[in-house]
């Protein structure tokens, strides 16, 4: 469950970006500026560890899970219904710093349930998700975005990232 968390969340970071152009034609910006959705979705994953980790130590790992996903999946779920392109901008950025908990506490998860001789195959089904997420982003992300539109793939998003904290907060046990 925190292996298909983490992908989730490198799968958002990218596959808004094969809406550029549409997001551009829509709210009349350049390319710099509709490039920083993805940008600063990146930027928040660079922040938000900073808040997590700790966190997760002090307050269990279940809770923060729950809570970091929840505020992921209501920042993808708005950015779908987006005003102007700062607005779009900001909401991206707020999920990406929020989604970055599973990428911190993830590795932490897997080291509590699983025992040490038994380990490597969690650690490496987590270590694939980062790299998978942004291969399939994208081509997903294009699909959608061609057939529906991109606001849709902020909606696919937002759908993925709730059934993923619906069936995480049902099965991720508190490890800590």
């Amino acid at each position: 469950m925190v292996a298909f968390a983490t992908l989730a969340v490198a799968f958002v970071s990218s596959a808004f970006s094969a809406t550029t152009p549409q997001v551009m034609a829509e709210f009349h910006c350049s390319t710099e500026v509709a490039t920083l959705g993805t940008s600063l979705f990146v930027l928040g994953f660079a922040l938000g560890p900073l808040l997590w980790a700790p966190m997760s130590e002090l307050y269990g790992r279940q809770v923060l899970f729950i809570g970091t996903y929840a505020m992921l999946t209501a920042f993808n779920a708005s950015a779908a219904g987006s005003r102007n392109i700062w607005t779009l901008i900001i909401l991206r950025f707020l999920a990406g710093a929020f989604g970055s908990s599973p990428l911190t506490n993830a590795g932490g998860v897997i080291a509590d349930i699983f025992p040490a001789n038994q380990r490597g195959l969690g650690m490496s089904v987590f270590a694939a998700a980062p790299f998978l997420g942004p291969a399939i982003g994208p081509v997903v992300g294009g699909f959608v975005g061609e057939t529906v539109g991109w606001r849709w793939v902020e909606g696919v998003m937002a759908i993925f990232t709730g059934l993923l904290w619906i069936a995480g907060a049902l099965y991720i046990p508190e490890t800590y």
